[in-house]
C-alpha cells in the first residue's frame, strides 16, 4: 500500500484510531447494510495499517480483550 516510502512514512502517518459510527440493529439483532459497510471499511483500513485499533460507536457493545 505504501510503496517504497518505508517505515518512517508509516509511523508519521499512523492514526490513533479508526472510528466506525454505529447505525442501529434490526429487530432480530442483525446489522443493516450501512453499518455492515462501515465495519467492512474499518477492518480494511485496520488491515492496511492505517491505525492499530478500531473504536466503534453505538448503543450495544462489549469489551474485547486480545
Amino acid at each position: 500500500m505504501f510503496g517504497n516510502r518505508g517505515s518512517n512514512f508509516l509511523m508519521k502517518n499512523l492514526k490513533d484510531a479508526i472510528i466506525v459510527l454505529g447505525g442501529g440493529i434490526e429487530p432480530d439483532g442483525s446489522l443493516p447494510d450501512i453499518p455492515k459497510l462501515r465495519i467492512t471499511k474499518g477492518i480494511e483500513l485496520l488491515n492496511n495499517g492505517v491505525a492499530l485499533r478500531i473504536i466503534m460507536s453505538g448503543k450495544w457493545g462489549f469489551w474485547l480483550e486480545k
